[in-house]
This record gives C-alpha cells, structure tokens and sequence, in this order.
C-alpha cells in the first residue's frame, strides 16, 4: 500500500499527529536513513515522479500569456530529460567533482540542467543579472569546468557576458548553449541536440561505475553563492543528500516538518550556516512565466 508521501517510508494513509511534544519525539525516534526513502535529489525526482508519471511536472508559458496554451511536460518526459543532460555532461567529462555554472532565465531546459548538473557533478546557477565581472569572479572562484547559458536572442545580454568572461576562465572545458549554434571548433555545444543524443536512462551511459560514483550522497551536488557585505561573494557547497552528522543524529526538533540538514563543505568555500529545507515535492505542476522581450 503507498503511503501519502513518496519520501518517507513511515507515513502511511494518514498523515502523524504532531500536537504535543511527545509525538514529536516519537516521529523523530526513527533515524533519517530508516525514514527517508531516497538519499540524493535523482533518487528523490524518480520517487515522485514514478507516483504519477503522465501528470504535468512543467507547464511553460513562452509569451508569458495566461491565456495561451502552455508547453506541457510531464514528471516522465521531465525525469528523463534531465537524466539525458546527466548523461550529456558526462559525455563532456564531468565527474563528481566538477563544476557545472548555469547562466539561464526561468525556461525548461533550465530546470533540466539544475538537476542533471547535480546528478553528474556540482551545479552553480547564477544570476544572470549580474554584471559580467561578477559573473567572471564567481565563474572562476568555484573552477566552473563547463557552462550552460542561454543564446544570443533578442531582449537578453546573457551570451554577450559569455563571449566576454570565457577567456578569463581558465577551468572552462566547454560551453552549451541553450537556444544558440553549435560551434565545436570554438567548444561550444547546442543544449537540445546534444542531450537528444544520449540515453534516457542513467545506467545505460557508458561509464556506470562513475554515474553511480556521481550520484552518491556524499559528493556535493550544489554551490550556493551569497553577496556579502561590500560586494564579497561566498560559496557554499550544498550536498545532493542527507549529510553524515543528520545520519547520526534526530530529525531537526520542529513539529510537522520533514527538513533535513545540508552540510557546508570543508575549505576552501565558506560554511554559511546550516541550509534548511523540505523534502522535494515533485508533483504538483509549476507554472512558468517569461516577460515579452
């Protein structure tokens, strides 16, 4: 019998009473690792996505119209893109250790690279707002290996900051470009074309030791950049799962929650604080809006 929640193995078809202090010590009595079914944030997409896989993950509207009919993508069509740019990424020799810096607006792909980054390496999304020193500064300080970052269209300076910053990024492998050309003499990759190209399936790459080393629990799977005080930046390093300390320890004492304890990398990244957050719901539908160029 399935549970309400993909994640936890312990809810059943009612969800726990929290109301006094004493319900909350027995909810938190169960260690995370017995609780928690999935340890990484591929394992967790796969659960919530296996709940109802023809159901809307994504619902993109292009025009920003509400009144236009979205671009659809289900939790199946969205779990296997985003093992598709995985597996791209692999292809582009990222392993667990490597930094993948995304440079893109709120669109599908972007969603898809988040994740695939994760799985593969170490995602670092970044304000694309941001001048393009500052992107350089961040580029450079978490040793960005490959970036992914919008094309030249109209109404947006992202690919203009890109043709500025890639020569002073030395760690820079390749680029991709999400709605641009391909230009492999220059190293740049086209986003679609070169994920259509890989498997929907992450033990179907070549390399199945190193997906699997890629998606451990351990390994980090996000940097987090913060702005500091005069315009100093701070990375964070996120991991993809439940860090060794929670393992060990109780549940956060706080009723009704199911947070669990990020761990901040060792130097040479700064800690900042202990990350907090929800386990990952996946199923309900999220509604994309872009502003008319």
């Amino acid at each position: 019998m399935r549970g309400l929640h993909p994640l936890d193995r312990t809810i059943g078809t009612e969800w726990p009473a929290l109301g006094n202090d004493a319900a909350v010590r027995a909810f938190e009595a169960t260690p995370y690792a017995e609780r928690i079914a999935a340890t990484n944030t591929y394992e967790a997409l796969r659960l919530g996505a296996a709940r109802d896989p023809d159901a809307a993950a994504l619902l993109f509207l292009p025009n920003a119209d509400p009144d236009e009919t979205p671009l659809r993508i289900s939790h199946r069509e969205f779990f296997g893109r985003l093992t598709q740019v995985a597996n791209m990424l692999h292809g582009l020799d990222v392993g667990p250790g490597d930094v993948v810096s995304l440079l893109l607006p709120l669109l599908p792909q972007s969603f898809c690279a988040l994740f695939g980054a994760e799985a593969a390496g170490i995602a670092n999304p970044v304000n694309p707002l941001l001048e393009a020193g500052q992107i350089a500064d961040i580029l450079r300080a978490a040793k960005t290996k490959v970036l992914i970052a919008l094309g030249p269209l109209p109404g947006t300076d992202i690919w203009s900051k890109v043709e500025r910053i890639r020569g002073h990024l030395p760690d820079l492998k390749a680029i991709v470009v999400v709605h641009g050309a391909a230009d492999r003499a220059n190293g740049i990759h086209a986003f679609d074309a070169l994920a259509d190209a890989q498997p929907a399936d992450l033990a179907a790459a070549s390399d199945g030791d190193r997906e699997a080393e890629a998606c451990r629990t351990e390994s980090p799977g996000k940097h987090i950049v913060a702005q500091g005080a005069r315009g100093k930046r701070d990375h964070a390093r996120q991991s993809r799962g439940v860090s060794d300390r929670a393992r060990r320890s109780e549940l956060p004492r706080r009723a009704g929650s199911l947070r669990r304890e990020q761990a901040g990398a060792a130097a040479p990244h700064r800690r900042m604080g202990d990350a907090r957050h929800a386990p990952l719901h996946v199923r309900r539908p999220l509604r994309l809006r872009l502003a008319r160029a």
